[in-house]
């Protein structure tokens, strides 16, 4: 949709002039910041300020997360000979882009594809890692109850439904507002016009199932807290293929960091950023037994942790962030989702393993489509992955992980996944010999899994976010982008503009 708005008149906020034109990357900022300290002779090229090895406590720079922003704009920092040093909170590298393990089999819990590939700006770096990249063509198997709806009748009811009815209403829609809106709202002008022609319930059963396995799970948003006007905005590059990303996503990350890898320290756990003068982070070494506070300075700090961790106050800014900015934080989405992953013997499999993902229109009250893996990823075992964002399983989620009981959450999560699977394939099928869930709605390194554009959306939201504050602090990732937000590569365009 982000090629439509263009046409579309919004309104700017009063007092918002100056958002209306994105400002420079965060790395352009600092890069430039930094020349202009450091002042070196004409034709002397950039450098920074001296810095003496052993003073190992101050930077010209430091970074709060090594997800994929830390890490470009750790590499950027490092060619522009800046010194520098890479906080990151988890006990590896590479933030919600996790490669996890079950009974040796590696697989990849956050970041699995690249989208529109050949012009993504990490394509080369999966290739240079020897990452396994297969064409991801989205076949989907959509049941109607227990009975597998045909390819024929799935392109009539459910293609032509989407794109011809819904999108291209949600379209004609985006120029008749005065104001935002609701996508619930423009979902529930088309389900009224389906009840004027043939066959409307098995047509507003289907439609519902594709939205919310098209839309509100991927967004991790219910439509009725999504943005008609920008509420779909956030990944299109050049309308390139897909590429499923079927090899440990790991192998990527540990490509792309090799160059600054020594300069970051993880387990370390920012808690407070004075910047009243010269930025001084203070933060909880967790990388021993015992917890250990420790303080470094620097003269420019580039933040990158994710928007739930900004809206939950995770990091204390000394003084407060100026209102601006955080009507930024106020203002964008923070989205929720859970991913179940399901391993089973290979003599217990009982779906069909050529289409990529399975839903059915019965049961879109469970919130739930199941992304068959064995057709895309190396595994040797049958799995399914179970996508959810249902209130049960954020309940559970905060029940039981929040808690750290992973064995019961586990547990519990996978009885609710197998509910709908057993009423397409019968009561009689196994359970799962094992789970792997993950927990990002209740981790304090996340709060969520990525950001996206709420009803009320402003596009000054995001570029307060980007703002730079007194020349000091300068936040990165994918929730400052207003075209990439919610995507892998709009974490890297943050740092590294695309042209």
């Amino acid at each position: 949709m982000q090629r439509y708005k263009q046409f579309v008149n919004i309104n700017p906020e009063e007092g918002d002039d100056d958002f209306q034109v994105s400002p420079p990357s965060a790395m352009d900022l600092v890069l430039d910041a930094a020349a202009s300290e450091t002042m070196p002779a004409k034709g002397s090229g950039r450098m920074s300020v001296p810095h003496k090895e052993s003073d190992k406590n101050s930077y010209d720079v430091v970074i709060i997360g090594a997800g994929w922003a830390g890490m470009t704009a750790a590499l950027a920092l490092q060619k522009n000979n800046i010194t520098f040093k890479v906080i990151e909170a988890r006990d590896y590298i590479g933030g919600r882009s996790q490669t996890a393990s079950v009974d040796g089999i590696e697989f990849n819990t956050g970041s699995m594809w690249l989208q529109e590939a050949t012009c993504n700006p990490l394509y080369d770096v999966a290739n240079e890692a020897g990452a396994d990249l297969i064409d991801y063509f989205a076949r989907y198997q959509l049941w109607n109850d227990t009975e597998p709806i045909s390819d024929q009748d799935y392109q009539r009811y459910a293609e032509n439904l989407y794109n011809w009815g819904w999108l291209r209403y949600t379209y004609s829609k985006m120029f008749l507002v005065d104001e935002d809106e609701q996508l619930s709202t423009t979902t529930n002008d088309v389900l009224a016009i389906i009840q004027k022609y043939s066959d409307p319930e098995t047509k507003e059963k289907v439609l519902k199932a594709i939205l919310e396995s098209w839309v509100s799970i991927p967004y991790g948003a219910d439509m009725d807290r999504m943005s008609l006007i920008y509420g779909q905005d956030g990944s299109y590059i050049c309308g390139g293929d897909w590429k499923f990303v079927s090899s440990p996503f790991s192998e990527i990350i540990d490509k792309y960091v090799e160059p600054v890898k020594d300069k970051i320290q993880t387990e370390a756990v920012v808690k407070r950023i004075n910047y009243k003068k010269n930025p001084k982070i203070k933060y909880e070494d967790r990388s021993g037994g015992n917890v250990v506070d420790r303080t470094v300075s620097a003269k420019k700090v580039i933040v990158t942790v994710p928007l739930g961790v900004l809206k939950k106050k995770g990091i204390n800014f000394v003084p407060d962030l100026p209102e601006k900015t955080q009507i930024g934080i106020r203002g964008i989405g923070m989205g929720k989702q859970v991913r179940a992953f399901m391993f089973w013997d290979d003599d217990d499999s009982f779906w069909p393993h050529e289409p990529d993902h399975l839903f059915n229109t019965e049961i879109t009250e469970s919130k739930v489509v199941y992304h068959v893996a064995s057709g895309l990823h190396n595994d040797t075992k049958s799995q399914l992955i179970a996508v959810m964002s249902s209130p049960e399983a954020f309940t559970l989620e905060k029940k039981y992980a929040k808690r750290k009981n992973t064995t019961r959450y586990e547990e519990e999560l996978m009885k609710l996944a197998m509910v709908p699977l057993r009423r397409i394939f019968g009561e009689d099928i196994p359970n799962p010999k094992r789970t792997h869930a993950t927990k990002w709605n209740v981790d304090e390194f996340s709060y969520g899994i990525y950001s996206f554009n709420k009803v009320g959306h402003s596009p000054s939201f995001r570029k307060r976010l980007k703002e730079p504050i007194d020349d000091k602090i300068f936040f990165a990732g994918e929730a400052t982008s207003s075209k990439f937000w919610g995507t892998l590569h709009g974490e890297h365009f943050e740092l590294i503009p695309y042209r």
